[in-house]
């Protein structure tokens, strides 16, 4: 299969594979993202430094726990919807709902990451962020996605409406409960090609909040290659996420995204000699005993790959001495 290639396309190559057959094994780093921004006109920014300056406010007003200032900062025809849908409508039940936080967490602490945010003129913004909330210095944090609707009346911004759309959990049941989609990979797996021999074995770790797979690539003409993938819950992006490293140095990175039947990786990395890498997988499990694995979209520096479709089967067991 690799016997056409030079050695320097062959270790390339060989790596892939075993990107291919362990999801995403050679990847470039896939940095932080940034807060994403979607205005209109240039004139659209002063607007902006307003209404941010109003979420900055907002926060600040609620960790000094003042929730009369914070039923203030809504419109009197305001309202928050919560994540069960239900709506709190008068700055007096708003109030009520603030008072209520505070006298049951007295160290609350509020902090608020933009997703988005839309500038529809200058007296109207749509807002989508999120909201993290620590309790108390011995509780975990939570955290909740929510869209607001902010107005400009008169000469002060104010909150239109709020709308809790999910909490966040990041607790160790729901990240199991979100990698047992992935437990199929659990076992021994084995693909060999004319020139090659891949094995990889993928397990649970011990507290089951990751899957950890280690691979071996041996073959005549290949220097023996070995690496480590974990693969978990990434709160950042809010996706299953990977990280691979190899015997030689390469890293890599991949986010795991389902689609029907079938898995989609985005992959990001760098081999041992500095050359960034990337790549597209389509992983599909068949049965039981068999997973196919569709390698597309492959770079290697500025050299693009060609596609690779491999099968891997459950290994058979090691003969008794």
């Amino acid at each position: 299969m690799l016997n056409h290639l030079s050695r320097r396309r062959i270790v390339s190559a060989s790596c892939l594979i075993a990107l291919i057959s362990i999801v995403s094994y050679v990847t470039l780093y896939a940095g932080p993202r940034e807060p994403s921004r979607i205005t209109h006109p240039q004139t659209d920014a002063a607007t902006e430094k307003e209404v941010n300056a109003f979420l900055t406010d907002l926060v600040a007003t609620f960790n000094k726990r003042d929730a009369q200032a914070i039923g203030a900062m809504f419109s009197p025809n305001g309202e928050l919807v919560d994540a069960d849908g239900n709506v709190l409508k008068t700055r007096a039940a708003l109030v009520s709902h603030y008072e209520n936080i505070f006298n049951n967490a007295k160290q609350a602490k509020l902090t608020v990451t933009t997703d988005t945010m839309r500038v529809i003129n200058d007296k109207l913004a749509m807002y989508d962020g999120v909201a993290t909330v620590k309790h108390a210095e011995n509780q975990p944090q939570r955290e909740t996605r929510f869209a607001a609707v902010l107005a400009k009346e008169g000469d002060k911004w104010v909150v239109a409406s709020i709308r809790d759309l999910e909490e966040m959990d990041y607790g160790p049941a729901a990240i199991q409960e979100k990698l047992s989609a992935l437990k199929w990979l659990v076992g021994d797996w084995v693909e060999e090609g004319g020139s090659y021999r891949l094995h990889t074995s993928c397990q649970w770790s011990e507290d089951k909040l990751s899957l950890i797979q280690q691979f071996t690539i041996s073959g005549p003409s290949l220097k023996e290659l070995k690496g480590t993938q974990r693969i978990s819950w990434d709160p950042a992006t809010q996706k299953i996420k990977s990280w691979t490293h190899d015997s030689q140095g390469g890293h890599a990175e991949a986010l795991w995204t389902s689609s029907g039947d079938q898995w989609v990786v985005k992959s990001n990395g760098c081999n041992s000699e500095g050359e960034a890498t990337s790549l597209t997988m389509i992983y599909r499990p068949i049965d039981k005993g068999r997973i196919d694995l569709i390698s597309r979209d492959r770079v290697v520096g500025d050299e693009v790959m060609p596609d690779i479709a491999v099968t891997i089967v459950p290994r058979p067991p090691e003969p008794k001495p």
